[in-house]
């Protein structure tokens, strides 16, 4: 009997003992999960919402940035002679947001802060309606993999990493706007593009349409041209800053500018351009100045190709004087043919020079359209507002009588080769065509033998 209690005693004893063990190990994994949270807790540098943010404060080695949000766009309150780069604050706001180191590095002493860059850190501040919030990024790891960096107010040191944390090291041209203009499409109101000082596009927006000198009123605009070209350049941006103030600009070829662009806004200020046709040794990237700002920066030459546009770029392809449907008639005079025809598409009515033609069969129809399209779709090869071409002997005059009761006359005049200055009404349009598809086997002068064959 006493050897069974004996037993049973040590059985207990024994199970007490597991159970303390047991206990220990408890209390000792609790403690290190503590531990563990507690360290991932300090791991988080910032936590803010980023939408909130009203004010980022930016100390580094280019001085002090205030900027300020009013009304979703990002301005300096402290330095007005630069725009803000939007993407870059929102981009940097949404990061710290929610910042976390990706290793401790535990404190620093006075000669670990040098080291480290912390000495001379520099300090991004956001404020919100919850409070401010900072951190100080000092320089990076001899390797480059990260940024040492503190939060204010602790002594303790984080590695964050420099790839996906390479907006915490700010520069006034990190801030500064990349944008080649700074409109938007609806905020452009003007184009002057200038080539070696002479004025290649003068484009006004009036009213909400865009206009043209009078020398160039005669000329047949295709606005969606114009309007596309708006869309593009108010979206460049530049691929490099490069440098602000430079005296020396003949290292990129800008001490004398090959064109300059004038890009006017609705708010009554300007951006000026100015182009050069270096390019950098890869020949995919040319240097541009913002000269209001002094400042060189590095676009895809092919997008700064515009520089070298002129009123040609935004014309139609062809210049079109009349519609078929919207005549009653056309005179012509051009080489051996002197016709006069009477046109009424709406009835299918057609004679030439007294002679009925009824253009609703199929073949007469065709007929027509294909010699009214090469006397009225005339291809235009280029302008020059500056020619100043006689029109004393015309080689072609077209009359059009149109259904609201006025003639238009189309003159041309050679301009040398198989080209023609034309004349609208007697006055100089600035436009020269391609005649090419006056004389041969499908030509005006064959379209036209083949419709007389059918009177």
């Amino acid at each position: 009997m006493k050897k069974i209690i004996a037993v049973i005693a040590l059985l207990v004893v024994a199970a007490g003992a597991s159970f303390g063990a047991l206990y220990a190990v408890k209390n000792k994994d609790k403690e290190k999960t503590q531990q563990e949270q507690l360290a991932s807790d300090e791991m988080n540098l910032l936590t803010f919402n980023a939408d909130e943010v009203t004010q980022v404060t930016i100390n580094c080695s280019d001085g002090e940035f205030i900027i300020d949000r009013q009304d979703d766009s990002w301005v300096l309150s402290n330095n007005k002679d630069f725009l803000v780069d939007q993407d870059y604050v929102t981009n940097l706001c949404t990061f710290c947001g929610s910042l976390r180191a990706d290793s401790a590095l535990g404190d620093a002493a006075d000669e670990k802060k040098n080291e480290y860059g912390l000495d001379s850190a520099d300090k991004i501040t956001f404020v919100t309606p919850d409070g401010s919030y900072s951190i100080n990024i000092g320089g990076i790891s001899p390797t480059s993999e990260f940024y040492y960096v503190t939060k204010e107010g602790s002594s303790k040191v984080f590695a964050v990493s420099s790839l996906s944390g390479s907006v915490l090291k700010s520069s006034r041209m990190m801030i500064k706007s990349k944008d080649l203009v700074p409109y938007n499409d609806n905020e452009v109101s003007g184009i002057v593009i200038k080539q070696g000082g002479k004025t290649s596009v003068d484009l006004k927006k009036v009213n909400d349409t865009w206009t043209v000198p009078d020398e160039y009123s005669l000329i047949p605009f295709d606005i969606t041209k114009v309007d596309a070209f708006i869309a593009s350049l108010t979206r460049f941006e530049a691929q490099q800053m490069l440098e602000e103030g430079l005296e020396d600009k003949s290292v990129y070829g800008l001490d004398a500018p090959d064109a300059e662009v004038i890009v006017s806004g609705t708010d009554g200020t300007t951006r000026t351009l100015q182009f050069t046709t270096r390019r950098d040794k890869t020949n995919s990237y040319t240097y541009v100045l913002l000269k209001d700002t002094d400042q060189i920066e590095m676009y895809y030459a092919s997008d700064m190709d515009f520089c070298e546009y002129t009123m040609k770029n935004f014309v139609t392809r062809e210049y079109t004087p009349a519609d078929m449907y919207g005549i009653t008639g056309l005179d012509l005079k051009f080489n051996d043919i002197d016709a006069s025809l009477d046109v009424d598409m709406d009835n299918s009515k057609l004679s030439v020079n007294g002679k009925d033609i009824d253009i609703s069969e199929n073949e007469k129809s065709i007929a027509f359209q294909n010699f009214f399209n090469s006397l009225a779709t005339l291809t235009i090869r280029d302008i020059d507002a500056d020619a100043e071409p006689e029109n004393d002997s015309p080689d072609l005059t077209a009359v059009f009588h149109m259904k609201d009761g006025t003639d238009k006359t189309i003159e041309l005049v050679s301009a040398g080769d198989e080209d023609y200055y034309v004349f609208l009404n007697g006055e100089y349009t600035a436009v020269i065509i391609n005649g090419e598809n006056f004389t041969g086997k499908n030509s005006l002068t064959s379209f036209y033998e083949k419709l007389e064959a059918l009177t």
